[in-house]
């Protein structure tokens, strides 16, 4: 059951919302289109994106990137899995965007991070 309220998106629509997030963040290494999402939740491209960002805050593409860095930061402390090979797994497609968008969201590389934590326990 959807919890938040809107006055433009119908109960049906925000738990398709709803669902598609969940989708999203199960489903990283698929890299959806607009009409695929569109597909799914049976709105236009505006109302999704409308929707999308009224219900987490956000745009698709920004949720789904920190889904992603959520994803590498599990990976990074839970296994010795190689940098390039925990960003292949957690969706993205090339590692120095990876490392990139990484760094800019947690403050340091990823192998600076895995390292950071592994001290902290």
């Amino acid at each position: 059951m959807i919890q938040k309220r809107s006055n433009y998106f119908s109960e049906p629509e925000l738990e398709h919302l709803h669902t598609l997030k969940l989708l999203l963040k199960e489903q990283l290494t698929h890299h959806f289109t607009l009409k695929e999402l569109c597909s799914i939740t049976g709105m236009n491209r505006f109302k999704l994106n409308a929707g999308f960002k009224e219900l987490t805050g956000t745009s698709i593409y920004q949720y789904v990137l920190l889904c992603k860095v959520e994803c590498a930061c599990a990976m990074l402390q839970q296994t010795d899995l190689p940098v390039k090979v925990v960003a292949i797994e957690c969706g993205f497609r090339n590692g120095k965007h990876f490392m990139t968008f990484f760094k800019k969201r947690m403050g340091v590389s990823p192998g600076a991070y895995r390292t950071m934590r592994l001290k902290l326990e």
